[in-house]
């Protein structure tokens, strides 16, 4: 999900880390999750242990790989394994990826159930600005819990020091998770000062539906809010030794 589906996702640019997805899905039940939905579709990534994993040459633009994790169970190579697999293709301004990835859990079904993700993303550069979309789909394959997150956003870069962008991404759970989805919206500015060191800012906004009576929470944040919106802002420097 990372290798072929993390360049499409703006939020990530904007926000580091605050941009990826949590939001109000505790009932989608990812096991060893602190929140059971934190980077629910992996875009954070998540390790995948006792794998190999294979990523091809590009060639005319085009690139694939393919990941297999082993569950590690004698007599039953399935219980608790993970795959993957990624494709992208790129032609003058134009970006395309998609991937898949499931990994069963121990805790989920005896070790036959686990947390399947797909998505596929798009760029396009057009002089100084660059626009993503991103679609990305999850679910729990034990007891159906299924979200779907649309994404949009766009960069520009207004001189060789500043740029800005934003993104706004909506995620929507089914009937499962009640119906509950979040709107969040990411903005940031960098100003670059020198070779190795810039200043940003940045701020993520949540507000999520009260289906469920959820409380929004914006990935990474110590806690969700103690009602349906949160909001985070950061101003920082960035210096690289």
């Amino acid at each position: 999900m990372v290798d072929s589906l993390l360049r499409f996702d703006n939020s990530s640019y904007i926000a580091g880390i605050y941009g990826f997805r949590q939001g109000p899905f505790a009932n989608l039940g990812i096991p060893g999750n602190p929140s059971g939905s934190a980077n629910f579709d992996r875009m954070a990534g998540a390790a995948m242990s006792n794998a190999v994993k294979y990523t091809s040459p590009l060639y005319q633009g085009l690139s694939i790989g393919a990941l297999y994790s082993f569950g590690g169970q004698p007599g039953s190579l399935a219980r608790n394994d993970g795959k993957s697999f990624g494709i992208n293709y790129a032609v003058g301004p134009v970006s395309l990826g998609a991937a898949y990835t499931y990994q069963r859990y121990t805790a989920l079904g005896n070790g036959m159930s686990g947390i399947r993700n797909y998505g596929a993303g798009a760029e396009y550069r057009f002089g100084d600005a660059t626009a993503n979309v991103l679609y990305t789909n999850t679910k729990n394959t034990a007891n159906n819990a299924t979200i779907n997150v649309y994404q949009i956003g766009v960069r520009y870069q207004f001189s060789p020091a500043l740029s800005a962008g934003g993104d706004y991404e909506l995620m929507k759970g089914n009937t499962v998770l009640a119906g509950d989805k979040a709107n969040q919206f990411s903005l940031g500015v960098r100003y670059v000062l020198s070779k190795r060191t810039f200043v940003y800012t940045e701020a993520v906004y949540q507000k999520v539906s009260r289906n469920n009576a959820p409380h929004a929470w914006i990935m990474a944040v110590s806690g969700p809010s103690g009602n349906d919106r949160q909001m985070l802002t950061r101003l920082g420097m960035v210096h690289r030794f």
